[in-house]
């Protein structure tokens, strides 16, 4: 940490107590609350920040049973994707994740598989954590697999933009019979009555949007529209996940409900964890830890 941070041995010296202190209060380790600091130190955050998200991201790992590593990649991606820069903005969208897991066939760990492989994907596309959390959970009631989900809305997302850069790294091709976006858009707009760009015509819907409106008409639509539709917005590989989330986006809708009114989850659900067994284990060991540290400097 302190070549990371650059910091001087009196001021390494405090922040060890506040890690100390941190590590006390989520029942973790000293050691895993330092190298998570030192993983978004390296982001350019400042070393309060940094033990925000460290403290917050160790909270995860333990609620979602999730590898302090794997806890790390994944609220980077999140952090990186949303721009959340406190670490007051990180709690807020941990508590919608922790809330929608406990209500939800999703676990805390999935949520952010999930999100740590289509975060950036989806805020590209216009899409708020919210929503990004509430596409997330539905496609996963078909896949029950967080990758395999987390690719699917990938997939669904750029196919809508047309990207050709995303979907080649998907191992995804355009349909050649669209030699344009706006071939794309007018076809779609044709069979569905749904336009994927705003009034200006120049900025496209978010991907909540455009689903959301798609499944607003989809049972109006005839059956060799609707395969003409999933063909269009899924490709081959991922029309369950598509067919799906027009059958039941209504599961997408009441996620946007719960997370609206999450506050205060993650805390009350760290206080079982802190608790139990495990939780009351590795508070003494912190404490250890640090006691151990203290009679080393004396």
């Amino acid at each position: 940490l302190q070549v990371v941070s650059g910091a001087s041995d009196n001021e390494l010296a405090e922040y060890f107590d506040q890690a100390a202190e941190s590590a006390q209060r989520v029942a973790s380790s000293i050691t895993d609350v330092i190298d998570a600091t030192a993983v978004y130190r390296r982001l350019g955050f400042g070393v309060q920040d940094s033990l925000d998200f460290a403290e917050l991201t160790t909270m995860y790992s333990r609620i979602g049973d999730v590898a302090i590593e794997e806890a790390e990649s994944n609220i980077t991606s999140v952090i990186k994707a949303f721009d959340f820069v406190t670490g007051d903005e990180l709690s807020v969208a941990m508590d919608k994740m922790v809330k929608v897991a406990n209500d939800y066939a999703i676990g805390a760990d999935e949520l952010g598989e999930g999100l740590g492989n289509a975060a950036s994907a989806l805020t590209a596309a216009g899409n708020s954590f919210e929503e990004s959390l509430a596409i997330l959970t539905a496609a996963q009631t078909v896949t029950q697999n967080a990758s395999k989900s987390s690719t699917a809305v990938r997939t669904i997302t750029a196919r809508l933009r047309q990207s050709t850069t995303e979907l080649e790294e998907l191992g995804e091709e355009l349909d050649p019979s669209y030699n344009t976006k706006s071939s794309y858009r007018d076809r779609l707009l044709a069979i569905t009555g749904v336009d994927i760009l705003e009034e200006d015509q120049q900025t496209y819907k978010s991907t909540f949007q455009i689903l959301q409106e798609l499944a607003a008409v989809w049972d109006e639509l005839a059956d060799i529209d609707q395969a003409s539709v999933v063909g269009m917005v899924a490709g081959v590989r991922q029309t369950n996940v598509f067919a799906s989330l027009m059958s039941q986006w209504s599961e997408a809708e009441k996620v946007m409900e719960t997370a609206a009114n999450a506050a205060g989850t993650m805390d009350r659900a760290y206080g079982i964890y802190t608790d139990s067994i495990e939780g009351r284990v590795n508070q003494l060991t912190a404490s250890f830890q640090k006691l151990s540290t203290n009679i080393v400097d004396d």
